[in-house]
Order: C-alpha cells, then sequence, then structure tokens
C-alpha cells in the first residue's frame, strides 16, 4: 500500500498518480495505468502467462481460515469470464451458456472450479453473517444503452448477483489473510479501517428509519442493530431507501498504520491486497 504524501516514484508512477483510479464512462474506459500495462502485461488474458502474487488460504467446512501461503508465481488463465455468463453457467444453469463453455479447451476444469468457488463463496458469506457484517446490497451503477449513431436510447441499474459476491467474498479473505501475515511478520504496512459511526449520527439514521413506519426499532440505536434492518428491508420496497441511509450514516473508510478494526466486515484486522491495477491507493510500494 502506497501512502499519500509518499512521492512519485519517477515516469512510471506519474500517470496512476495523476489519474489516481480507473475511470469507467458508458462507452470508454480510460484506465489508471498506461494501455501497455492495463491491457497488456497486466491483463490476465487466456492462454497466456503471467506474473502474480499468489495467496493460497485453506478453510474449513465451516469458512474459518487457516495458514496462508503468499508465492510469486507464473499463472496462466484458462478462460475469460464475465459476471453474467458465470451467473448463467452455474447460478441459473442454462444449457446454452453450459455449452458455450464447455466448447473451451478446459471447460470442463472451469467449470468443476466455479462450482468448488461457489461452495466456498457460501461457508464464507455464511460465517460473515454470524458475525454480523453489514452487507449494503445496493444496485450497481447505471448503465446506458446506445444507438449506432451515438444516442442514448435506454438507461437503467446493474443486477448484483452472487457472482459479484463470490469475488468480493474473495477480495475480502484475501485482504484480511495478508493483514494477519504482516502483522505477524512485524512489518509495516497501512490497515483498511471502517471505525464506529458518530452516535450523533446513529441517532439521526434511526430518526430517519422512524420516520419512514419501521416499527421495532432499538431503543438504543447501535452499529450492532444495523444488521437486523438491513436484513429486514430485504427484497422489500423498502430495501434501497433503507440501504443508503445506512451507508450513509457510516464514516468513510481509511488508510492508516494504526488498526482500528473494520466495523462493516467485523473485522479486526485488514489490509487492501487486491486488484492495484485500477486504484493507486491500492498500490504497494516500491
Amino acid at each position: 500500500m502506497r501512502p499519500r504524501g509518499s512521492g512519485s516514484t519517477g515516469a512510471l508512477d506519474a500517470r496512476p498518480l495523476a489519474r489516481g483510479n480507473s475511470w469507467y464512462f458508458p462507452r470508454s474506459v480510460e484506465p489508471m495505468l498506461p494501455e501497455a500495462l492495463s491491457n497488456g502485461l497486466c491483463s490476465l488474458r487466456p492462454d497466456v502467462d503471467r506474473l502474480a502474487m499468489l495467496a493460497e488460504i485453506p478453510f474449513s467446512p465451516q469458512g474459518k481460515p487457516g495458514k496462508p501461503r503468499f508465492a510469486q508465481v507464473v499463472m496462466r488463465s484458462a478462460a475469460r469470464l464475465t459476471y453474467d455468463q458465470v451467473k448463467a453457467c452455474m447460478l441459473d444453469h442454462d444449457p446454452a451458456s453450459l455449452a458455450a463453455l464447455r466448447e473451451n479447451p478446459r471447460g470442463d476444469e472451469v467449470i468443476a472450479m466455479l462450482q468448488k468457488a461457489f461452495a466456498l463463496y457460501a461457508a464464507l458469506r455464511e460465517a460473515r453473517r454470524q458475525r454480523g457484517s453489514l452487507d449494503f446490497d445496493l444496485p450497481d451503477g447505471g448503465i446506458a444503452a446506445w444507438t449506432k449513431q451515438g444516442a442514448l436510447s435506454g438507461w437503467g441499474t446493474g443486477l448484483r448477483h452472487d457472482a459479484h459476491r463470490l469475488i468480493e467474498e474473495f477480495m475480502i479473505a484475501a485482504n484480511e489473510a495478508v493483514a494477519r501475515y504482516l502483522r505477524d511478520a512485524g512489518m509495516p504496512f497501512l490497515y483498511r479501517v471502517h471505525p464506529l459511526p458518530d452516535p450523533e449520527r446513529l441517532e439521526s439514521l434511526f430518526d430517519t428509519l422512524a420516520g419512514t413506519g419501521m416499527e421495532d426499532l432499538p431503543a438504543q440505536p447501535d452499529a450492532a442493530a444495523m444488521q437486523g434492518i438491513l436484513a429486514r428491508v430485504q427484497g422489500t420496497d423498502q430495501e434501497f431507501l433503507v440501504n443508503r441511509l445506512c451507508l450513509r450514516a457510516m464514516p468513510q473508510a481509511r488508510y492508516q498504520p494504526v488498526n482500528e478494526g473494520h466495523l462493516a466486515w467485523l473485522r479486526r484486522r485488514t489490509a487492501h491486497f487486491t486488484s492495484p491495477i485500477r486504484r493507486y491507493a491500492d498500490l504497494p510500494d516500491p
């Protein structure tokens, strides 16, 4: 993790520092890194060797992590998959989508891997639910449809489904494992922390929720009650509004050398190890 204010490390660092993130527009993407890296050496193309960092974590059937192993490796992706493709194959069990994936030279291996991945995801998600972590199920940002002439023809929101959540769970697990490893090794790094909400903001949130007609709210507003509130409105007309109100009551997550835990995930420690090509804050120090 690169601390803010640590300074530039040369020409390669100048563009990420200036852009801060990769930017996604309706009809284009402006990558944080130069295209030769973002779409080339740093892109996991099928059947092409790529340098990577391995985070290998054993889990119990109940989703409890064991001792991780980290290594610099060369990996070769077996297939390029989209979230919706995985949904069609593994969640909808669509015969045509499964047949298309099996046409891949290693298609059956990919399907077997995805089956194991979803079984692990279910265990991790249940373990996190039992801890009482918060899951803000808000729709993705707007999705635009365009005509061939470049005119806007439609607008909507993206569907967040279990293929998205699977990746989120695995990223959280990797980030937590890295934080535990660095802490045990005595190496300095930046924690990703999410502190408790301010009591006044919590009180204001519960007053607002009461104003929406929600009944049986806890007499004493606290962060632990949020999970039950979010679960109560899941699948109802109030879901989006309540998720948005609860999210606004939360303080922003931040990076700092002192660990204060992560409220939303209810984890004692976490770092930010994943996806370093899209956010400058995720880049490691040289």
